[in-house]
């Protein structure tokens, strides 16, 4: 039917990349709210990575990698456990085996919230 109809083919293509907009300014949108948060509410610490395992997706070919870490309160306090999916570039990937540690920012109320700050 497109091959017939080529403005029924532009309309479905223009609402196709209108949604794929519409997603990545929410993402951005979320992504801005989480660092605000953090910025208001963040504990500094450090991160130990305690495990790492492939999700078997990748994106732009690069690899998903779900993430296990210990952090470590700077101003003291239990030591937490967060979990999350980071995207792993070849440049970062020595930087997150087993045993690293790195500086965080972090929500205390939910760990899995955090930022690297090096």
């Amino acid at each position: 039917m497109a091959r017939t109809n080529p403005k029924l083919a532009f309309s479905i293509v223009g609402a196709a990349f209108l949604a794929v907009g519409v997603g990545w300014c929410v993402v951005d949108q979320l992504d801005r709210k989480e660092v605000a948060l953090l910025q208001q509410e963040g504990v500094i610490g450090t991160a130990r990575v305690l495990s790492y395992e492939d999700t078997g997706s990748a994106q732009n070919g690069r690899p998903r990698v779900r993430f296990r870490f210990e952090i470590e309160p700077e101003s003291g306090g239990p030591p937490v456990r967060a979990e999350t999916t980071l995207v792993v570039t070849s440049m970062e990937a020595p930087r997150l085996q087993v045993g690293s540690v790195r500086k965080v920012r972090f929500l205390p109320r939910d760990p899995d919230v955090f930022r690297f700050l090096d």
